[in-house]
């Protein structure tokens, strides 16, 4: 890890430029940060679906589950509509 540490240093202080460690070390930090951020834009996605679906149904003592479920994919179709519009999932 040190001895990484050094290479990286040295590529940013402009000592030396050895393209496939350059990307390896890339890949290294940027690679996690995107799951990481990822991760954490689907989480807020489901808490305001589920602060929605709370809302919705407050006060219910039966909720007719296709109801439910419509509301759910309605709470869920911004985030249905951009990862379709990013190419991650595709109409059929």
């Amino acid at each position: 890890m040190i001895g990484e540490s050094l290479e990286i240093r040295k590529i940013y202080e402009y000592e030396f430029y050895d393209a496939q460690l350059a990307l390896e070390c890339m890949h290294a930090a940027v690679a996690p940060e995107i799951q990481r951020q990822q991760e954490q834009h689907q989480e807020e996605v489901f808490a305001k679906a589920k602060s929605a679906i709370e809302s919705r149904f407050a006060g219910s003592d039966h909720i007719d589950p296709e109801v439910f479920i419509d509301a759910y994919v309605e709470s869920l179709m911004p985030y249905i509509q951009h990862l379709s519009r990013t190419g991650r999932i595709r109409d059929k």
